[in-house]
This record gives structure tokens, C-alpha cells and sequence, in this order.
């Protein structure tokens, strides 16, 4: 993705199109002359590579009893944000949210009236849409995937890449949701499949990348760790979305943290309130799973006993691989709980020793 860092006049758009076609648009545009004629709305948008339907919260002020009663559970909503930066040349905007309108709540705080707008992922054909398909002999799960989706209207087909396209040799019989359906697919095919701007992504277990987005670094707010790597908040950006990788290298930024590579978005929310704040916060996954730490672990803790090749193999492929597994040996060295191959075998040996100990006090004890 190119760089493009000038971030001028904060810029947000939400357009509702209503049943009979006709479009709602409420626009944020910057003061002139001293004058913000702009209405007045909130955005909150959340998203992941989960399974589960992303929710967008829009909030509208001292809305119309006609406007009210026009925006209804169906609806659809497409949210833009973005920065106009001067000019139309230099304007940078994107979608970060398509959906439909599930609820809609009013509520009065002081002298405005708040319109409460919760949208979410296409629920009526992700959840809702009953499919009944029997597959023919030999059929690819990859077949079975784009022939649902060319039969809905709003979910679109996206990178379809599956850890294993499996052929049901037998053929398949699926009756059930979409959601459940696609559940069914993805586990065959030991792949994950989530929804993003409407659009349906399967994607491999542990490769997912719908593709790079470099960042500049002078961009981040704030900075905490979490349980897979670490939460960036950052100013508000429509590029940063789940499921592509981030580039970014922030050892000069923030002191005592080391983060430089290439890491996959799972999470983030995306919050605009114009009158006080606008970020887009993020989760970052850094460390290994807990699969491959269990590999690790046991590789190193089968040479403290009788397979001392197995550790020597293992450090020789350690020193080779180092350049090439950088990421990798970086998360190792931040895991507290994962030892390397030497401090595993002294740990080890310790307790052998520990256990020899105990036996010949219990011997001097009898």
C-alpha cells in the first residue's frame, strides 16, 4: 500500500440506503469561515478474523421525527473516514464499514437528542439465509464456497486461500445457515473464514494475509501488551483493517520495546467523535502459538535424557536459521515462559539431580 501520510481536515461519511433505494448521507466537512455546518454524529467500528459478525455504533444528534422513521432495522449502511487534506488530489478516504441497520434506540441527554444507530454484518443472510446444497461426487470445498456466495445478494466472494481445498469424494450435503455452512467448510479445510466490508475471506490457520500495510511509526499514541503481542493505538486510519500484516519498526519511538517485522491485524476498533477524540486501535499478534511453543519445549526436553543429537540438531538449525527466522526468535526471547535449548537442558538436569538427591536422603533416612 503506498505511503501516504498527510493528515489534514478529519473527514467522515455514513450513508444509509434506504429500501425504496433512496440514499441518506449524513457528511463531515472541515469549519470555513469560522462556521461547522456539519451535522453532528459518532462512529465506533469494530472488527476481527473471527467467525462472529463485526458491529458498527453510529450515533446521530437531534435528528427529524422524519429521518427517524426512514432509518429502520435493514437498512444498509456504508461508513467512510478518511482525511481531505486541501484538496481532492490529496484526499484520503476509505470504507471501513458495510452492514445493516440491526436496532435503533433514542435518547435524550440534556438539550440534544441522541439517535442510536447498531449495525451489523448482514446478519438477515449471514444467519438467516437457510442453505440447502447437495454437492456432487468429487466436489471442491472451494467450489461449494463461491456457488453459495454467487447465490446471496449482499455478501460478496474475496481471497479464498484454504490450508487444504478438500474434494468430498462422496460428495457433501449441507442444510443449515450460512454462518453454520461456512463453519462446517473451514474446519475441513483447516482454514478460518471471517467478513470484512462485506465482503468473505477463507484464509489458512496460521498464514493469513490479505496484504502489507506500512505505517508510519510517528502515528502510534500509546502502546500496551496483550495476551497474543500488543495493542497500538494510533490516529484514526481506514487502512489498518483485520487480517493484513503491518510493517512497522518502532524501536526509535517507544523506549524499551522492540517491535520490527511483519505482523497480522486480528482485532481493532475505529472511533471517531469530531468535538473530542478520533483513533484507531489495533491488536497485533507477536508471539507464537501455543502449538508451536509446545514443539519447541519438546524437542529441547527429548535431549536432556537419551537423545542428546535431537539438541545439538537443534541449536545447529538455530544458528542457521536465525537470519531467516528473525520474527520467531525475537517473540522466543520475549516469551518468559518459553527457555532456550540450553536452559531447558540445565533445568532439566537440575531436577534429575533434585530426584537423585531425594532418593539417596530417603535411603539415609530408612
Amino acid at each position: 500500500m503506498s505511503k501516504n501520510w498527510i493528515l489534514w481536515d478529519r473527514y467522515a461519511k455514513v450513508t444509509f440506503t434506504l429500501k425504496n433505494e433512496e440514499k441518506v448521507i449524513f457528511e463531515r466537512f472541515p469549519v470555513k469561515n469560522g462556521t461547522d455546518s456539519s451535522p453532528d454524529f459518532e462512529i465506533e467500528s469494530e472488527f476481527d478474523t473471527t467467525e462472529n459478525t463485526n458491529i458498527c455504533k453510529i450515533t446521530l444528534i437531534n435528528l427529524t421525527n422524519d429521518m427517524v422513521k426512514k432509518l429502520v432495522r435493514g437498512t444498509e449502511v456504508l461508513v467512510e473516514i478518511g482525511y481531505l487534506n486541501d484538496s481532492e488530489e490529496n484526499k484520503d478516504v476509505g470504507v471501513i464499514y458495510k452492514g445493516i441497520i440491526e436496532e435503533t434506540q433514542g435518547k435524550s441527554e440534556g438539550t440534544d437528542k441522541k439517535f442510536n444507530i447498531t449495525c451489523n454484518t448482514y446478519n438477515d443472510e449471514y444467519k438467516d439465509t437457510k442453505i440447502n446444497l447437495k454437492a456432487g461426487r468429487k466436489t471442491k470445498a472451494s467450489t461449494i464456497i463461491h456457488l453459495i456466495i454467487s447465490k446471496l445478494d449482499k455478501l460478496k466472494v474475496g481471497k479464498i486461500e484454504l490450508t487444504k481445498d478438500v474434494v468430498y469424494e462422496n460428495g457433501k450435503t449441507l442444510n443449515n445457515n450460512v454462518k453454520s455452512i461456512f463453519k462446517t467448510i473451514a474446519k475441513d479445510c483447516e482454514s478460518i473464514f471471517f467478513i470484512k466490508d462485506g465482503v468473505v475471506y477463507f484464509q489458512k490457520s496460521n498464514d493469513v494475509n490479505l496484504g502489507i500495510i506500512e505505517f508510519d511509526p510517528n502515528l502510534f499514541m500509546d502502546i500496551t501488551s496483550n495476551q497474543d503481542g500488543y495493542t497500538l493505538k494510533s490516529v484514526i486510519d481506514h487502512r489498518l483493517k483485520e487480517g493484513y500484516k503491518l510493517k512497522i519498526d518502532l524501536k526509535e519511538e517507544f523506549e524499551g520495546i522492540e517491535i520490527k517485522g511483519e505482523y497480522l491485524i486480528i482485532k481493532g476498533k475505529h472511533t471517531m467523535k469530531f468535538n473530542q477524540e478520533a483513533y484507531t486501535e489495533i491488536e497485533i499478534k507477536t508471539k507464537l502459538e501455543e502449538k508451536e511453543n509446545e514443539k519447541v519445549i519438546e524437542i529441547v526436553t527429548n535431549s536432556s535424557g537419551k537423545n542428546k543429537n535431537a539438541s545439538k540438531k537443534k541449536e545447529k538449525k538455530g544458528k542457521k536459521g536465525k537470519a531467516k527466522n528473525s520474527k520467531k526468535t525475537l517473540v522466543r526471547k520475549r516469551e518468559k515462559k518459553i527457555m532456550t535449548g540450553k536452559e531447558l537442558k540445565i533445568h532439566m538436569e537440575l531436577k534429575n539431580n533434585e530426584k537423585k538427591n531425594g532418593r539417596r536422603n530417603n535411603r539415609r533416612t530408612n
